[in-house]
C-alpha cells in the first residue's frame, strides 16, 4: 500500500470512528433525555433511602444531619438535642451515609429541600472532600448525577480548587471518564433497569444505630459481620501503630488558619448558597459544618469553600485549639473519625455552635 492510499485509509477510518462515536452520543443523549433522570430512591444508597423513609414517617423529627460517614459516625442526635442551649427544641435524626461526598451530597440536599420531610425546620450538612469517582464511576448513584452540564460545573470547581495542577488533572480525567461511560451508553441497560433495595447490612445498621448514628467502635461491638469487624479493627490499628499521624493532622488543621487560600467562586459554592436560599424559602434553616480530622486534600478543598459561605450558615468544628478533644487519641477512632466518646464532644460542640447561630439571628 503506497503512502497516498495509507493516508486515505487512515483518514477514512478516523472519520468512521468519529461518526460512530457521534451517532452513539446522539442516540444515548436522546434516550436519556426522553426517559429523564432515574428517581433518586431507585439508585441511591439503600441505607440512605431507608433512613429517609423513617424520617418522613416520624413527624416529631425537626432536625436532620446530612453527609458521609463523617456525619454517620460522628453526630449523636440525643447529645445534640440535649446540649443545644437556645430556646428552640430539637428532635434530630442522623441521615449520614458512607460515601455521600460532593457531588452526591449536593444532589441529595436538593432532593430533600425540594420535598422536605414534614416538620423538618433545620438541616445540618457537612463540608467534605471532593469525590474522585475513581472506582465508583459506574455506580448508578454516580451515573444519575453525571451529565454535560454537571461536568462543566465540576471542571470549574476543580479548576479553582486549592490543589496542585497534577491532582487537578487527575480529578478532571476521572470525571471525564465518568461522563464518557454514561454518554456513550456503557452500562445504560443496567442503569435504566436498576432498582436498589436496602441490604441486610443496611437494615442491621439502622436497627442498631441511635437515630441513625453508628460510630465505628460501636459497630465493632454490635455487627454480625465478622468481615466488617476485621476491616474496622485494621483501620484502627493503623492509628495505634503510628500515633504521630494524629499529631500531624492536628498541626495541619491549626496551620490552615495562617495560610492564604485561593478564594472560591465556582459552581459548587453557588450551589451551596442557592440551597441555603431555597431552604429558607421553605422555612428551613440550612447550615454547613466543617468537620475535624480532614485529610490534606480534604482540607484544601473544604476549608476555602467554608470561607466563601455566609457566616450565618456555617460552623467550623475543625480548630484543634477550640475543640482539643476532637484531636485527642482517646477520642479518635481513625484519622478521619472520632469514636463514640469523641462523638459526644463533637455533638455538644455542634449543638453549641448551632444554638449560637440561632441566637445571633433573633
Amino acid at each position: 500500500m503506497d503512502k497516498t492510499k495509507l493516508k486515505l485509509f487512515v483518514r477514512q477510518t478516523m472519520l468512521t470512528a468519529i461518526g460512530f462515536l457521534a451517532l452513539s452520543l446522539l442516540v444515548t443523549t436522546v434516550i436519556y433525555s426522553v426517559l429523564g433522570d432515574r428517581p433518586l430512591a431507585d439508585v441511591e444508597s439503600g441505607l440512605l433511602t431507608e433512613k429517609e423513609r423513617i424520617v418522613r414517617a416520624d413527624s416529631s423529627i425537626n432536625t436532620i444531619f446530612v453527609g458521609s460517614s463523617i456525619t454517620f459516625r460522628q453526630i449523636n442526635p440525643e447529645v445534640f438535642d440535649t446540649s443545644a442551649s437556645d430556646s428552640n427544641k430539637y428532635y434530630s435524626y442522623n441521615l449520614g451515609n458512607p460515601g455521600l461526598y460532593p457531588m452526591r451530597s449536593i444532589s441529595y440536599l436538593e432532593h430533600l429541600i425540594d420535598n422536605p420531610p414534614p416538620n423538618v425546620k433545620y438541616i445540618v450538612s457537612e463540608l467534605f472532600r471532593l469525590d474522585t469517582v475513581a472506582v465508583n464511576y459506574k455506580s448508578p448513584e454516580i451515573m444519575r448525577i453525571t451529565g454535560f452540564g454537571p461536568f462543566i460545573d465540576d471542571l470549574q470547581t476543580i479548576g479553582t480548587a486549592n490543589f496542585p495542577l497534577d491532582y487537578k488533572l487527575y480529578l478532571a480525567t476521572q470525571y471525564l471518564r465518568a461522563l464518557a461511560f454514561k454518554a456513550f451508553g456503557f452500562g445504560m441497560k443496567t442503569y435504566l433497569q436498576y432498582h436498589r433495595t436496602p441490604r441486610a447490612r443496611d437494615l442491621e445498621r439502622i436497627e442498631k444505630s441511635l437515630r441513625g448514628f453508628y460510630p465505628k467502635d460501636t459497630e465493632i461491638q454490635l455487627t454480625s459481620e465478622a468481615e466488617m469487624v476485621q476491616k474496622l479493627v485494621n483501620v484502627r490499628l493503623e492509628l495505634e501503630e503510628r500515633p504521630q499521624l494524629l499529631e500531624q493532622r492536628r498541626t495541619l488543621h491549626i496551620d490552615k488558619y495562617a495560610r492564604q487560600w485561593l478564594p472560591q467562586d465556582n459552581p459548587f459554592v453557588e450551589k451551596l448558597v442557592s440551597l441555603i436560599r431555597k431552604a429558607d424559602a421553605k422555612g428551613i434553616k440550612l447550615v454547613y459544618f466543617l468537620p475535624p480530622l480532614q485529610t490534606v486534600r480534604g482540607l484544601h478543598f473544604a476549608y476555602p469553600i467554608y470561607q466563601a459561605l455566609p457566616v450565618e450558615s456555617r460552623i467550623d468544628l475543625s480548630d484543634p485549639r477550640k475543640f482539643p478533644e476532637l484531636y485527642q487519641t482517646e477520642n479518635v477512632f481513625d484519622l478521619e473519625h472520632v469514636n463514640n466518646n469523641g462523638a459526644v464532644f463533637l455533638s455538644r460542640y455542634l449543638a453549641d455552635e448551632f444554638a449560637s447561630l440561632q441566637d445571633k439571628q433573633k
